[in-house]
């Protein structure tokens, strides 16, 4: 979509957004805001720039396709980029060896006025969102299948001499275009029946001369020269395999393996010889040069005979005060009675949910037992089980866009990416009775009670997410999704103020203290609290009434402003909610503090904080037992009903009286009116 068109549906919508009947209004939350996610605080309002560029992506997949899936325009516009590169890059070695923008290091003149609009805005996009090569592991088969002129794995600390005599002869006279190329070249030296003296009549020696190179074996030793232009995980002569583990290389199951449930975990990354394949989205990866490959290209040994048993272990996780401020996550691994390897883990940082607990427990049961030919692990959480068994590879290929805990998983799948040895996943039915799950339970539970968080070694992780997604894999709304989230938070103040105090009003009131989170999300749920009056607390906590404040530097201040009734000098949501005589809050609450009299129970004490929060409010009760107090979810409707139906009421006539009545004094509500 060109940016004119772009700018005038953006003006189209923020007129739909913000004026009425016509007439221009102040913004009163930006449209910034109002593009972020509900969970936080936004509308998710289309961001058209994001949705553009998405589809600029989205044609970018089709381009960088597999050569037998690309499209024909995509095989044309080949030759129209690589026309358009910068001139350095052509004069140097031609258009035609100028094959891939991304498998190769020269860079498409943005400024080219003979570069058509549509692909200038896909390269942009694919320069803008950081798409490069970058393979999980280099195999064989795509190091030769790389393009050798400006290689992307070339040493950023050589200067490779492309448009020497031997490089022309190269391209032109042997019409070298890949690695495999090169290589063949190169050994031609040492083929069968060279002799290695400049009249050589070997088969390859003669070929070469009748093609025009004036020096075979000058011009192969030079092949070799130029090889060394590339990192050792690109270089065709060193001779690494891939790690990947492939099917037959597992320790083989027993009968009672198979009885138990176990299965392996899932192979992280599906490896190709296509280059192609591998081309990365929205990646943060910046040291190509020491770390070309995502996982590394070590070569497996053998584990010593000491090493090769298997251990089995269960895992589980624990949370206090699940989704509040407060809560407290733990992890438990348990080996064995009294083993002195049983671990209690405390989680630090903000993620603490019971499934991370159990993520967590996984974690670093693979990382305590690197030593071990298989590992056995017997875990009760199905969301845990399910992502090392199926999940990751997915969530893997798309960069972790939308995926909940995700520094936590791609630790996860680091861990399992980097494996040399066998992890078998189980699932235990939890409070069952199984010792070993009973046990781990027990560690979970104490280590959310440690005092101090311990330290969660994330390391494999942060490879795995600076990766991105795999380009190959997305969808457009996916890629919408990842632009959205690379994107810096709107916060703004009045906001953060009105989150602030409702959390602290709530945690006063009953003793939790909820995330913010929590309180945008109690508002997208339409039962017990009405839609209307859900729009009107998300409203209020952005300050974006149109009452008080907002008028302050308009010119009609001195009519709008104030509470004139009330002789208030601002008329703010706190006041008309609890404390203005036009708007019928007195008698309202009374009457909503009588209907809640019938349940026994002491009315909470009203305050804008409260109402704000109504949606995270709870009416606890105590057992006699002494165990912890638990929610009740028939008092805890009733409440939010009853303050939210209350709050609206009085917001509605106040809009009545100041704007139906015109503000007359002389027609404020009469008590039946309120009542009725």
């Amino acid at each position: 979509m060109p940016t004119p068109v772009r700018k005038k549906i953006e003006k189209l919508v923020d007129d739909f957004v913000f004026a009425k009947k016509g007439e221009r209004k102040a913004n009163a939350i930006s449209i910034a805001m109002l593009k972020e996610e509900k969970a936080d605080g936004g509308r998710k309002l289309i961001d058209l720039e994001s949705r553009n560029e998405a589809i600029e992506l989205t044609k970018a997949r089709e381009f960088f396709k597999p050569t037998e899936e690309r499209p024909m325009w995509a095989i044309l516009s080949d030759w129209i980029l690589a026309d358009n590169a910068v001139r350095k890059f052509k004069d140097t070695v031609g258009i035609e060896n100028l094959t891939h923008p991304l498998l190769q290091t020269w860079r498409v003149n943005m400024n080219s006025k003979r570069l058509p609009e549509n692909l200038k805005r896909m390269m942009r996009a694919t320069y803008k969102h950081k798409a490069q090569f970058l393979p999980a592991q280099a195999t064989q088969a795509m190091r030769k299948a790389m393009p050798f002129w400006y290689h992307s794995g070339t040493k950023r600390s050589v200067r490779p001499r492309y448009s020497d005599k031997w490089g022309t002869c190269q391209r032109l006279t042997h019409g070298i275009k890949t690695v495999g190329d090169m290589l063949s070249h190169a050994q031609k030296n040492t083929s069968w029946g060279h002799t290695g003296k400049a009249n050589c009549r070997c088969r390859n020696c003669t070929l070469d001369r009748s093609r025009g190179c004036v020096d075979p074996i000058a011009c192969r030793k030079n092949a070799n020269t130029k090889l060394n232009y590339l990192d050792r995980e690109w270089d065709p002569r060193q001779g690494h395999s891939t790690t990947d583990r492939v099917a037959g290389d597992e320790p083989e199951m027993t009968a009672d393996d198979i009885a138990e449930g176990f299965e392996q975990t899932a192979q992280v990354f599906q490896v190709s010889d296509d280059p192609l394949k591998e081309i990365r989205i929205f990646t943060n990866w910046e040291n190509r040069e020491n770390e070309p490959t995502i996982v590394n290209n070590t070569q497996a040994e053998d584990l010593p005979e000491h090493q090769r048993r298997s251990r089995t272990v269960y895992t589980d996780g624990s949370c206090t005060g699940n989704g509040t401020d407060e809560a407290r996550t733990g992890s438990g691994i348990w080996y064995g009675e009294n083993h002195w390897k049983n671990t209690s883990l405390r989680l630090p940082g903000t993620q603490q949910t019971n499934n991370t607990g159990e993520l967590v427990a996984a974690l670093v049961a693979i990382q305590q037992n690197t030593d071990t030919e298989v590992l056995r692990i017997f875990s009760d959480s199905t969301y845990t089980i399910n992502a090392m068994r199926k999940y990751i590879p997915k969530w893997t290929d798309l960069g972790y866009i939308g995926v909940a805990n995700k520094n936590i998983v791609g630790a996860l799948a680091g861990e399992i990416a980097h494996l040399q040895n066998s992890v078998w996943l189980a699932k235990v039915k939890g409070h069952s009775g199984n010792t070993g799950n009973d046990g781990a339970d027990k560690l979970a539970a104490l280590g959310a009670e440690k005092d101090t968080p311990d330290i969660i070694n994330l390391e494999k992780g942060k490879k795995i997410l600076d990766a991105g997604a795999r380009l190959s894999a997305t969808t457009q709304a996916t890629l919408y999704r990842g632009i959205r989230q690379r994107k810096t938070k709107i916060w703004r103040k009045r906001t953060r103020e009105n989150i602030e105090m409702t959390i602290n009003t709530v945690e006063a009131l009953t003793g939790v203290k909820h995330t913010e989170g929590a309180i945008w999300r109690s508002l997208l749920q339409n039962d017990p609290i009405s839609t209307k009056a859900s729009a009107f607390l998300w409203k209020a906590i952005h300050g974006a009434h149109k009452v008080g404040e907002y008028w302050k530097h308009t010119g009609v201040s001195d009519t709008h402003m104030p509470c004139e009734l009330c002789d208030e000098p601002v008329e703010s949501i706190e006041h008309i909610l609890l404390e203005c005589r036009a708007t019928g809050q007195e008698e309202i609450w009374r009457l909503t503090r009588e209907i809640w009299s019938k349940t026994g129970r002491e009315f909470p004490h009203i305050t804008l904080g409260m109402i704000l929060g109504i949606g995270v409010m709870e009416i606890r009760d105590t057992p006699q037992d002494g165990s912890p107090p638990r929610p009740n979810p028939t008092l805890t409707r009733l409440l939010r009903i009853l303050v939210s139906e209350a709050m609206y009421l009085i917001w509605l006539l106040r809009c009545e009286w100041r704007i139906g009545r015109e503000a007359n004094t002389m027609r404020l509500h009469t008590l039946s009116e309120i009542r009725s």
